[in-house]
């Protein structure tokens, strides 16, 4: 049953005797809808996001700890190190779950529409491939741009962090000849 045949109903009691079974559907649709928002949420805030955060951050330590001191502490500034503890730990904790949930409701919202429009014209299916064609080049173009924006936006913070960090270090030093 569509909401297109109560439409059609010309009959006033056929139209009322049916009005009940469409109101039920649009509610059990509004209603599932809502529960599948609800669980992707908590399925993407609580579980992928924390256990992405947790991996991620031990991962980060443990190549930081087998990095080879000499090397390693002389080249990276400590500054630049935190930028990119908090940085990536940010991104999965605020943007990347964000975007996981954000990109789940669309499609659970496109994949509902196209059943509609193929329900209501089936020729539509034919156009499909074409329009996902389209939007997956345009996808491939501003990729591009966005991974040049993040890197000139680190390359343009490290330095703040960087004099921290440095300004910490040689915070016995200065208090050591009194010249604070």
């Amino acid at each position: 049953m569509t909401i297109g045949k109560w439409v059609l109903v010309t009959d006033k009691r056929e139209m009322e005797k049916k009005f009940g079974e469409f109101a039920f559907l649009s509610f059990a649709y509004a209603s599932g809808y809502v529960v599948s928002i609800f669980f992707n949420s908590l399925l993407v805030f609580v579980v992928i996001g924390i256990k992405a955060s947790r991996n991620i951050h031990n991962s980060m330590v443990w190549t930081i700890f087998k990095a080879p001191i000499n090397l390693f502490f002389e080249t990276n500034p400590t500054g630049a190190i935190m930028n990119r503890f908090s940085k990536d730990l940010g991104i999965i904790d605020t943007q990347i779950t964000m975007a996981i949930s954000f990109g789940m409701t669309m499609f659970y919202q496109t994949v509902s529409v196209l059943i509609v429009m193929a329900m209501v014209n089936p020729w539509f299916i034919l156009l499909t491939p074409l329009l996902f064609l389209m939007a997956w080049s345009l996808f491939r173009y501003s990729v591009v741009a966005y991974r040049e924006n993040t890197r000139i936006e680190a390359i343009t913070r490290s330095p703040l962090l960087i004099l921290l960090g440095e300004t910490f270090a040689g915070n016995p030093t200065i208090k050591s000849f009194c010249r604070v």
